[in-house]
């Protein structure tokens, strides 16, 4: 790469970590998914549309650490400096890293206008599958892009080695970024529609954000999965009982509030209504007394 290319390359990769940084940095996704085949998911939706059954979901961290490795850079141009991934990251986003210590993959041209994008492929219609292994340099076990006919930003993805408390759900991390049409890198019959995506930032306990929900699949899945539903702030728990049409537990407790208060009420009435009786009847006693 000449000089004037590893300075246009340079200038490009600076515009790649404001996009990671703006839109992916500290979020973790949970990208739910449903293990039938996209051609027989149809049939299940029809079948049981407000609970489908054999969902699965992967959770996805964006964290600073895995930018180099997406964006093409090589490992040496931070192991020469002596520092680490998330040390190279911050010291490019400040401005404190030059052209010449950065030395690009030979994957970068592969990832040339297309970082732009990434954020893209979990705010629109998409799949997941595994990775067919057909391309001998690029090591991930899953790959994530659009359903489009078209060359367009493809996420591949491997396994944190993590114990991990719910069963439907597997840890995975970014770990390369393709120009390519989905289909090509995944292996045949594999391929599973993205139904749902929430999003959460690292710090946080639960995921506070609906980022996609396929337009063809009721809400009432994740409801009906308490192993999805438990991992959702109470904000959004609300939220998605009111889309389907189910009180609030605020709701429930003025509703239970109204009617003691409402029992409340008929008790005194009636009450007042014997002890007026009550005075009336003892008023004719005493005029039949006075009498």
């Amino acid at each position: 790469m000449g000089k004037k290319d590893q300075t246009t390359e340079f200038e490009k990769l600076k515009k790649d970590i404001q996009t990671y940084n703006e839109k992916l940095l500290n979020k973790q996704l949970l990208i739910i998914f449903s293990d039938v085949e996209i051609k027989h998911l149809k049939q299940v939706n029809k079948t049981k549309p407000k609970n489908i059954q054999k969902l699965q979901a992967i959770e996805l961290a964006f964290k600073k650490e895995n930018f180099a490795h997406l964006a093409g850079v090589e490992k040496k141009s931070y192991t020469s400096l002596s520092i680490s991934a998330t040390e190279f990251y911050d010291k490019l986003l400040n401005g404190e890293i030059e052209a010449n210590n950065c030395k690009f993959s030979k994957f970068r041209n592969l990832k040339e206008n297309i970082f732009t994008n990434l954020p893209n492929i979990f705010r629109s219609i998409s799949i997941v599958g595994k990775y067919d292994y057909h391309k001998q340099d690029l090591d991930v076990e899953k790959v994530i892009g659009n359903t489009k006919e078209i060359a367009g930003a493809v996420l591949g993805i491997s396994k944190v080695n993590s114990k991990i408390e719910n069963p439907l759900i597997s840890r995975y991390f970014p770990k390369s970024l393709l120009n390519s049409r989905t289909q090509d890198l995944i292996l045949p019959k594999t391929e599973r529609l993205i139904l749902y995506i929430f999003e959460k930032t690292l710090e946080e306990k639960e995921y506070s954000k609906l980022l996609f929900k396929h337009k063809d699949f009721y809400i009432d899945n994740i409801y009906n999965t308490k192993e999805f539903y438990d991992k959702l702030s109470n904000e959004l728990k609300e939220k998605i009982k009111a889309d389907i049409g189910i009180p609030s537990e605020k709701k429930i407790e003025e509703k239970i509030e109204k009617k003691v208060e409402e029992k409340t009420e008929k008790k005194i009435t009636v009450a007042k209504s014997k002890w007026s009786k009550k005075l009336a009847k003892d008023k004719e006693v005493d005029l039949e007394i006075d009498l």
